[in-house]
C-alpha cells in the first residue's frame, strides 16, 4: 500500500551559494498547496498536473505517461477500498534561492479512508518557483531523503529540509 500512496506523488550544479530569503511567500505556497490538493480530490487530474514539479513530469515520460501512472494508482487505491479525504498543509520552511529558483520543503497530511478505519501519512513536499514566487509547483519526497532526491534532480539546493520519515498512523474503527 505505501508504494501506492507513493505512487500519488507521481504526486538543481554552481548556484548563489544556497542564499536564504525571508519567507514572505508562505501565504501564497500555502495557497497554491491548497488549490493542488482539491485539484486532485475533485479528480481534476489535468489541472492537477499542471501544479506538479516539471521535472517530474519529464522524468515519467510527460504528461500523459504522469496522467496513466496517476490514473492507474487511483485505481489501485479505490480496488482496495481506499479513498482520500483531505490534505492538509503546514506553512513552508525557509525559501532557498538556488540559480534563479526559489526551493523550500512543507510538511502535507494525507487523511485516507481505509476499509475498517482512517489512515493519516505526513509527507514531505519540496516547492520550487521559476518566476520568484508566482507560481509554486510541487514535489512529493515519496519518503526519499534529500540525498536520495538529488540523485534525481540534482538542482535541489544542499538545503533544504527532509525530516526523516515517518509511519502512517492507522485508526480502526470501533
Amino acid at each position: 500500500m505505501k508504494k501506492i500512496i507513493l505512487g500519488l506523488a507521481l504526486l538543481i550544479n554552481f548556484s548563489s551559494f544556497g542564499q536564504i530569503i525571508p519567507n514572505d511567500h508562505g501565504e501564497t505556497i500555502v495557497k497554491q498547496a491548497i488549490e493542488m490538493g482539491d485539484l486532485l480530490l475533485n479528480k481534476n487530474y489535468e489541472k492537477f498536473i499542471e501544479k506538479i514539479y516539471p521535472p517530474l513530469i519529464e522524468t515519467a515520460g510527460g504528461k500523459e505517461n504522469f496522467l496513466k501512472t496517476l490514473d492507474q494508482g487511483l485505481i489501485k487505491l479505490r480496488t482496495q477500498g481506499i479513498t482520500i479525504d483531505t490534505l492538509k498543509f503546514l506553512p513552508p520552511n525557509e525559501i532557498i534561492n538556488k540559480q534563479n529558483e526559489l526551493q523550500t520543503t512543507m510538511t502535507e497530511y494525507l487523511v485516507m479512508s481505509i476499509p475498517n478505519g482512517k489512515m493519516i501519512t505526513k509527507s514531505t513536499l519540496i516547492v520550487v518557483s521559476y518566476d520568484n514566487g508566482l507560481t509554486w509547483y510541487f514535489l512529493e519526497t515519496s519518503d526519499r531523503d534529500l540525498k536520495t532526491m538529488q540523485e534525481q534532480f540534482s538542482n535541489l539546493s544542499d538545503e533544504l529540509i527532509i525530516p526523516p520519515a515517518e509511519k502512517p498512523r492507522v485508526y480502526k474503527d470501533k
